[in-house]
């Protein structure tokens, strides 16, 4: 995530009081990111632990602009399974109600707000391919494994252009629910130039393995 979009979204947090993800409506407005409080309440796992809810800000390029999406993913496949485009300043007018549609989705089910992994006595380590979730009261690694799909290629960026080495895939931050068992990822990516940009980041979801249900 961009250091302006984290510092907005932190804002956005420290003003607003703990929620659930279907919050109280606030009127439609136009779907500017300042304007929606169920912003608060994300992101959230579904009741049944099945598909995670996320608010993925997506950077445009070099303008600094960026487009607020609604994305869910199926935590058994780590999937994205569908996308509710909020706000996007190149297209305003193809997505006016986007908040409004965000909120009704969301609003057809029950949803859990994920917390920081030290709630739950969880850390995550990640060096491209090389991911790991680990209980640090056992010290015991609940999952470990290589995610080679996690990582973008060498390639062009547009036709013509210049070929891009693999830009560097890394941990920008997580979240869990032990009692859903799941873990969900922001994967980043650094290394990129004026011609060869970074992809946007990238939303994972882990399943963890069957435990006891932490407090």
């Amino acid at each position: 995530m961009r250091p302006i979009a984290a510092l907005a979204a932190l804002s956005l947090l420290l003003l607003l009081p703990p929620t659930d993800a279907r919050a109280a409506d606030d009127g439609e407005g136009g779907g500017s990111p300042s304007s929606v409080a169920w912003l608060a309440g994300l992101p959230a796992v579904s009741d049944d632990g099945s598909t995670l809810a996320v608010a993925n800000h997506e950077s445009l390029g070099a303008r600094g602009d960026e487009r607020l999406l609604l994305d869910f993913i199926d935590v058994a496949s780590d999937r994205l399974v569908r996308r509710i485009i909020v706000s996007d300043p190149d297209h305003p007018e193809s997505h006016a109600g986007g908040e409004a549609r965000a909120r009704a989705v969301l609003g057809e089910g029950k949803w859990v707000k994920l917390r920081k992994l030290d709630a739950f006595g969880l850390e995550v380590q990640y060096r491209e391919p090389a991911f790991a979730v680990r209980d640090t009261t056992s010290h015991a690694d609940l999952v470990r494994k290589k995610e080679t799909t996690w990582s973008h290629p060498a390639g062009t960026r547009c036709p013509g252009c210049d070929v891009c080495p693999a830009p560097l895939a890394t941990l920008s931050d997580a979240w869990a629910d032990r009692l859903h068992g799941v873990v969900l990822v922001d994967v980043s990516f650094s290394g990129g130039s004026d011609i060869c940009w970074e992809p946007p980041d990238d939303f994972h979801a882990v399943a963890l393995p069957p435990t006891i249900p932490h407090p």
